[in-house]
C-alpha cells in the first residue's frame, strides 16, 4: 500500500538491536535482554491493530531505563572529599554566585569584565558537578532544576501511558493493552494487575489529557521527548524514501480511501502540515492508520469529513465538489 522500501518488522528490528547495543556498552545488556522477552509477544501483536511496535518499544525502553545519574559520583577527585569539605565547597561557590559581578568587578579592577563572566561561568559548573545530577533515558538526558521531584517516576509513567493510548487507538481495548504493556514492561505497581491495571490507566489518561499537550508541563515535555527522540532514531538506523510524485500513485491512494487523486494527496500534506512532519512514505503509513481508525468509528460521513478538514475544506463545500 505504501512506497517504503523496507517493512514496519524491519524498523522494530533495528530499534531493539540498537537499544540492546546500548545496554551492552553500559554493562546492562543481559538485564535488558530479559526485560524485553515476555514484551516481545504483545509487542508483535500491536501491528495488527495499526500500531508502530518500534515505536511503542522506545517509549518503554525510554520510561522503564530512565535513571538519576549524579556528576559527582564519576569524579574520583570529589569522591575523595569528606562531607563536610563538600558542603562548604559547595557553599562557597554559592556564595561568590550571590556576589556576582559587581563585587567580583570590585574585587578584580577596572576592564575586568570578561574576566569576571568567564570566572563566573566556571565558579557555576563547578557547583553543577559538585552538586548537580543529569536524568539519562536511553535516548536523551537533561539536568533536572532544582531537586527531582517525588512524583517525576509517575510522570513519566504517565507520559508513556498518553503515547501507548495514542498509538493504540485502532485497538479494540486500548486501555487494557496499554496496561498489559505496563505491566510487563515494569512500570505498574504490584496492586494495579488486572482489571485494576486498565482502570489505573483510564483514571491517569483523564486526568492527563490536558497536560499532555503542553510542552512546558513536564508530562507534556516527556511526551515531546518521546516523539521527537524517536524520529530522528528512525531516521538514523532507516532514513525514509521520499514518496512518488507521480499522478497515478496519488489516485490509487486517493481511490482507496473513497476520493481523488489530487484531493488525498492535498489532505495528507494537511496532515504534515499539522503534525509538523515532513512528508515521507512512514508518514503516509501512519496517515492510513489514523484514517482507517476515523472510518471505523465514524464511518464513511466522517471519513469524508477528516479529509476535507485536513484539505482546509468546510464539509458542506467538500459535499458541493463534482465527483
Amino acid at each position: 500500500m505504501t512506497d517504503r522500501a523496507v517493512a514496519g518488522s524491519d524498523l522494530f528490528r533495528r530499534v531493539e538491536a540498537h537499544y540492546q547495543e546500548h545496554f551492552t556498552r553500559e554493562g546492562r545488556g543481559e538485564a535488558f535482554a530479559e526485560w524485553l522477552a515476555p514484551l516481545r509477544g504483545d509487542l508483535a501483536e500491536t501491528a495488527t491493530h495499526g500500531a508502530n511496535p518500534a515505536f511503542i518499544l522506545h517509549v518503554l525502553v525510554c520510561a522503564r531505563w530512565r535513571r538519576l545519574r549524579r556528576l559527582a559520583d564519576e569524579s574520583v577527585a570529589i569522591r575523595r572529599l569528606t562531607p563536610r569539605k563538600k558542603a562548604l565547597l559547595v557553599g562557597g561557590l554559592r556564595l561568590l554566585r550571590t556576589l556576582g559581578e559587581p563585587w567580583l568587578a570590585d574585587l578584580y579592577g577596572p576592564r575586568s569584565a570578561e574576566r569576571v563572566r568567564a570566572f563566573l561561568i566556571e565558579v557555576g559548573l563547578l557547583e553543577h558537578v559538585l552538586s548537580g545530577a543529569v536524568l539519562e533515558t536511553a535516548a536523551w538526558q537533561v539536568a533536572p532544576r532544582g531537586h527531582l521531584q517525588p512524583r517525576a517516576h509517575e510522570q513519566a509513567v504517565t507520559a508513556c501511558m498518553m503515547c501507548l493510548l495514542d498509538e493504540l487507538k485502532g485497538h479494540p481495548k486500548p486501555r487494557a493493552a496499554v496496561a498489559v504493556l505496563l505491566e510487563k514492561g515494569g512500570l505498574l505497581g504490584r496492586s494495579r494487575g488486572g482489571a485494576a491495571g486498565v482502570a489505573f490507566v483510564a483514571r491517569r489518561a483523564a486526568r492527563a489529557q490536558a497536560v499532555a499537550r503542553d510542552r512546558l508541563a513536564p508530562i507534556g515535555n516527556t511526551v515531546w521527548h518521546l516523539r521527537g527522540t524517536f524520529d530522528n532514531l528512525r531516521e538514523r538506523l532507516m532514513p525514509a524514501r521520499e514518496i512518488r510524485e507521480t499522478a497515478a500513485f496519488w489516485t490509487e491512494r486517493g481511490r482507496a480511501w473513497g476520493t481523488t487523486g489530487p484531493e488525498f494527496r492535498r489532505a495528507f500534506h494537511g496532515y504534515c502540515r499539522i503534525r509538523g512532519i515532513r512528508r515521507h512514505a512512514d508518514e503516509l503509513d501512519r496517515f492510513d492508520r489514523e484514517l482507517s481508525v476515523v472510518r471505523q468509528q465514524e464511518g464513511e460521513a466522517g471519513l469524508k469529513r477528516a479529509l476535507a478538514n485536513l484539505r482546509g475544506e468546510s464539509p458542506r463545500r467538500a459535499r458541493a465538489r463534482p465527483r
